[in-house]
């Protein structure tokens, strides 16, 4: 699903990569729900970039929290040919509610 040097950097954090990103993700809230749908997809090569929009679904507390979100990935394409994330960022549309 990722490259081995993946970078993830989301708002107002530090960017994360390669290794560190498995306990990053450890230490995410519990996400309950997610979708997300591309905007825009372009392909120049063995790289491509997507941008669009979406809404993660939190367990904080016992109480959902929905925070809607943009995003702007680039994948890199493999040698097997697969398609994988190798930058994800996304920023929160306003405050998580």
């Amino acid at each position: 699903m990722c490259t081995a040097d993946v970078v993830f950097s989301g708002p107002g954090q530090q960017k994360v990569t390669g290794d560190a990103v498995r306990s990053w993700l450890e230490n995410f809230p519990i996400q309950t729900a997610m979708s997300w749908g591309f905007d825009r997809l372009e392909v120049s090569g063995d790289l491509a970039v997507g941008s669009g929009s979406g809404s993660m679904t939190f367990d904080i507390d016992r109480e959902a929290v929905s925070s809607p979100f943009d995003f702007t990935d680039v994948f890199r394409k493999g040698d097997d040919g697969r398609w994988l994330y190798s930058w994800v960022t996304y920023n929160e549309n306003e405050p998580a509610a």
